[in-house]
């Protein structure tokens, strides 16, 4: 899809969300045990938080308080399968560039937005996840800038996980702060068919 905007030209927009990748061919497909919903919320907040604070404690003041996730992604996927997200913009930008003529302008696409890779491994009564998570936007707001920069954050690493309990991924308390906090859960069984007579 292309939109046409009035303040940055052309912005391409587009949202792919990658079916599992089966990684054993064991994998029982009916298997309800098998199957696992992934939830990925990006916090972008300022937290009375220190560096004695633990990971536990981090995740009650985001959930418990006033907080609002500036980003959530939901993946339901298989045990011992890879599932991808992506979501991106590509946005077309003015850039002054120097020569032996003077000064110039230039026009130049760069491309932002998140994309997050998981991995999950059950057992039997928790997950072992390995997660992916990139995530990239403008440092400010002035898209018409002769520099524009580009702010990019990323996460990687294998966490456990007991269902239903979230997990600090990983945070920055620099600048506007910056958190991750990841979930998983047993998708609920489906409801019976009710066939009327």
């Amino acid at each position: 899809m292309r939109i046409k905007t009035h303040s940055i030209g052309w912005l391409f927009f587009g949202v792919t969300a990658l079916l599992p990748i089966l990684a054993q061919a064991e994998t029982d497909l009916d298997e309800p045990a098998s199957k696992l919903v992934v939830t990925v919320c990006e916090y972008r907040a300022e937290i009375d938080e220190d560096a004695s604070s633990s990971p536990s404690e981090i995740v009650a003041l985001l959930t418990e308080g006033d907080a609002k996730p500036a980003r959530t992604i939901r993946l339901s996927t298989l045990s011992d399968c890879v599932s991808q997200f992506r979501s991106s913009e590509r946005i077309r930008l003015p850039v002054l560039a120097s020569d032996g003529d003077g000064v110039s302008q230039r026009w130049e696409q760069i491309e932002i937005g998140t994309i997050l890779k998981v991995t999950a491994k059950r057992s039997s009564d928790s997950v072992a996840m390995t997660i992916d998570y990139t995530s990239s936007s403008l440092a400010n707001d002035d898209v018409a800038a002769s520099s524009p920069l580009v702010k990019e954050r990323t996460i990687q690493g294998t966490y456990s996980f007991q269902f239903g309990e979230p997990v600090l991924v990983g945070g920055l308390t620099s600048g506007d702060g910056f958190y991750l906090v990841a979930t998983v859960s047993q998708p609920a069984p489906d409801s019976p068919t009710r066939v009327e007579p």
